[in-house]
């Protein structure tokens, strides 16, 4: 049996049960059975490693709230508690997609709780998401392949392609009641 605190799903890749424990991000236990029920709801069909994702982005969501010195309660009252996240996230050195990523999904948690009842205040949805800028060489792989890498990439998965082709091809001629060189070419 889980507290309620604590989400539990079944890892099918390593058949075994994933879980996370809410109590262990030190906010206030109310807090902790809220996020635990808005995280079990959203995360539920995912796979395992968007979850375990979603489970770091929510103990940096946590390191954030615990350092607010108007508590945590109140933070998740406070209609700027977005827009204090977006400036805190902008001092971590990773690039915009990994900010966004953690911001578009505590604002999906918000917005669940919100749904349900919860805390969280309507007035902190308005308006877009914030942008976050692209930091300079923040991406160890390239955009863009030069033409000699990606023939270097493709060459070995057309080869397969090539093959698989040929396959049904034998296969198909076979089921017809075609002739079927068995040598290999």
């Amino acid at each position: 049996m889980t507290r309620s605190t604590e989400c539990m799903f079944y890892d099918p890749e390593r058949c075994r049960e994933d879980r996370y424990d809410f109590a262990s991000l030190r906010l206030p236990p109310a807090t902790c059975r809220l996020f635990a029920r808005a995280f079990r709801g959203m995360m539920g069909a995912v796979r395992v490693s968007s979850r375990r994702q979603a489970w770091h982005q929510m103990e940096r969501f946590a390191r954030f709230l615990t350092q607010q010195s108007q508590g945590v309660e109140r933070s998740l009252s406070d209609a700027n508690l977005l827009t204090r996240f977006h400036r805190d996230l902008l001092q971590d050195q990773v690039c915009a997609t990994t900010l966004s990523s953690r911001f578009n999904m505590v604002r999906r948690l918000l917005t669940w709780i919100a749904e349900g009842g919860g805390c969280p205040d309507p007035a902190i949805f308005r308006g877009p998401p914030p942008q976050f800028p692209q930091r300079v060489g923040s991406s160890s792989v390239p955009h863009e392949l030069a033409a000699e890498d990606l023939r270097r990439v493709v060459s070995p998965c057309k080869r397969e392609i090539d093959q698989v082709i040929k396959d049904f091809s034998v296969r198909e001629r076979f089921e017809r009641g075609e002739h079927v060189d068995s040598r290999p070419h």
